[in-house]
Formats: C-alpha cells, structure tokens, sequence
C-alpha cells in the first residue's frame, strides 16, 4: 500500500491536538497506534517523540524514557533527537 502523506498528516495532527488538549491517555494510544501504521512516515520520528511525551504527561516516566530512547536509536539525527 502507497503512503498517503495527506492521510499521514491528518492522522498525526489528530494525535497532537489530544495531546494540546490534555488528553495524554488517547493521545498516546494515537502516536502509539500512528507509529505501527506508519513506520515509515516523515512523521515517525515526531510521533515517537511525542508518544514519550505522552507518557511523561502521565507521570509513567519508565515508558516516557523507553519511548525517547527509540527516537535516539532510530532518528539520531533527527531535530527532535536532542530534545
């Protein structure tokens, strides 16, 4: 199946108004969800990211440190890497 970068686009911004909306619980199902749907997606890294900020939000630090730790590994060069 072809990416859909549209698709991709509206998918990911969905996730991140959960998130801008406090809803760090369906926020990180969608980034979590978002990043096994599109791997390979420009989005990806981002997703990750916020998918551990997700898990910050919610005070499940272990899980924020896990999901951080795949942008490093994957994306080192990533602009969201150092953050």
């Amino acid at each position: 199946m072809l990416a859909n970068p549209q698709a991709e686009a509206k998918e990911y911004e969905a996730a991140l108004t959960l998130f801008k909306g406090g809803k760090y619980k369906e926020a990180a199902n969608a980034f979590d969800a978002f990043g096994r749907a599109h791997a390979q997606s420009d989005f990806a890294p981002s997703a990750q990211f916020w998918l551990g900020n997700s898990f910050y939000a919610q005070r499940d630090c272990k899980k924020a440190i896990a999901a951080e730790q795949v942008v490093l590994s994957k994306w080192p060069d990533h602009a969201k890497a150092p953050d």
